[in-house]
């Protein structure tokens, strides 16, 4: 994608991840020592510790787990959990809602957000710009006021007391236009704001769709999802170049063609890793995540260490063997200490000259390769102790893509309803991403490195 700074949004380009809302914290004072949610440290570090040691337990777990059809690893609550009962309660998904709050209103600027570069990879303009889009229909030109729709959040949550989405129109708004003019979203800066649609041109569309429906099946196989153009348009001129490219809305389906939901009213699951598997189908994403996450580890201190990938590797299998076959304390407390020697040592270490090079040549964070329709991008991080398990990480499948760019249908937590974790949440979002320029990368844009300096962050693309 480029970017071209003439008639932009004054939000800094590398960070798009919403800022607070409107109508919170009128004094933008925060207390000392608690962040802008109110938690305080000593509390949120509790929770991690609480969550960390089930996640090591769920580990041990994954290997003896009997899958159910589109489990995802989610294992049902059981009736103590779902009253919040002697155990806390599901914590894991509490501590998960929990991250992704204090993640969505922790704002920081990435490096160069504000540097007047000419060119990068991504156009965005701002209406009035000189080389804004036309917008119209397939019956007019004629610009209609509600022609941009995005969800908003009212008293900071996105929906009403009934479960409605809060929608916003707009008739005009700033755009991200792909590297080849064949895709285009909202850029909604560093607001709260989250578009509910996107442009395409008929190609990308019929593409995505071939992938959508081929290999990318709701609820393992019973359900699909299409990518339907609506008579909305935005004709794209750049130089001698011109695209047009059409308001893109989803569609669900079930196995059959019968209609299950349109626009605003496809309903998903709130957790962003179980709307991947719903996007994607990929199953199992906490599992596979975690172990790609111990593998980078591995193969970056192998490269910077005189000890092997394999024989970190072999120490994760060792420990977790053991556990799994006797979960006694001792064994869970070995195969933690393993996690937190491993995540320690590369936190050492990242601050080592030849780590970035490491990340390129690894394909991790900003030099994740351009993702294809029904690939999955995780973002992780664990603390040097090794906890706080799945409590931080985000999922986003991919659902078009255009050359080194790609839009993402992603979902995640907001404690708007327990009742929604796994199905029927009307929040899921549309946004843009790009490989070529690690600025614009799914890993610099969410900046958990910025947000948790305290724990070891990887994005890793999940795919094939």
């Amino acid at each position: 994608m480029r970017r071209h700074r003439t008639g932009l949004t004054p939000e800094p380009e590398g960070h798009r991840r919403p800022g607070p809302p409107p109508d919170s914290r009128r004094d933008g004072a925060t207390a000392p020592g608690r962040d802008p949610l109110g938690n305080d440290p000593a509390q949120v570090v509790a929770l991690q510790r609480a969550v960390g040691n089930r996640a090591v337990g769920r580990s041990i777990g994954w290997d003896q787990h009997e899958h159910g059809a589109g489990c995802g690893h989610q294992v049902a609550p059981t009736d103590a959990q779902a009253r919040g009962g002697a155990d806390g309660g599901d914590r894991h998904a509490l501590a998960h809602e929990l991250t992704h709050a204090v993640q969505q209103r922790l704002g920081s600027p990435v490096a160069g957000g504000d540097s007047p570069t000419p060119i990068q990879r991504y156009l965005t303009v701002a209406p009035g710009a000189a080389q804004y889009p036309q917008l119209g229909t397939a019956e007019s030109d004629t610009p209609n006021p509600n022609f941009f729709p995005g969800q908003v959040p009212v008293d900071d949550s996105y929906v009403g007391p009934d479960g409605s989405l809060h929608v916003e129109y707009l008739g005009q708004a700033p755009l991200r236009i792909s590297d080849k003019l064949d895709l285009a979203i909202e850029d909604t800066g560093g607001s709260w704001r989250q578009a509910k649609t996107f442009f395409a041109t008929e190609r990308r569309i019929a593409e995505a769709n071939a992938n959508l429906k081929g290999r990318v099946r709701f609820e393992a196989g019973s359900d699909y999802l299409e990518l339907r153009r609506t008579r909305r348009f935005l004709k794209v001129r750049i130089g001698e170049q011109e695209q047009t490219l059409w308001q893109v809305e989803p569609v669900r389906y079930s196995v059959g063609g019968e209609e299950m939901g349109r626009g605003l009213d496809v309903r998903l699951a709130q957790r962003c890793n179980e709307m991947a598997t719903a996007v994607t189908n990929r199953q199992g994403l906490a599992v596979e995540g975690e172990e790609r996450y111990f593998d980078a580890i591995a193969r970056l201190l192998g490269a910077l260490t005189p000890t092997s990938a394999a024989a970190y590797r072999q120490q994760v299998q060792a420990a977790k063997a053991a556990a799994s076959r006797d979960a006694s304390a001792a064994n869970v407390s070995a195969l933690s200490a393993v996690y937190a020697a491993q995540i320690g040592a590369v936190m050492d270490l990242r601050a080592d000259e030849r780590f970035p090079d490491l990340a390129r040549r690894f394909e991790l964070n900003a030099f994740t390769p351009p993702p294809q329709i029904g690939d999955v991008l995780m973002i992780k991080s664990l603390e040097r102790d090794a906890s706080s398990g799945e409590l931080d990480f985000h999922f986003a499948g991919v659902v078009a893509r255009s050359g080194t760019d790609y839009v993402t249908m992603e979902n995640f937590a907001r404690h708007e309803s327990t009742a929604t974790l796994s199905s029927g949440d009307p929040q899921w979002y549309f946004q843009m991403y790009g490989a070529a320029d690690p600025e614009q990368s799914f890993h610099r844009e969410w900046d958990w490195e910025g947000r948790f300096p305290g724990r070891f962050t990887l994005t890793i693309r999940l795919g094939g």
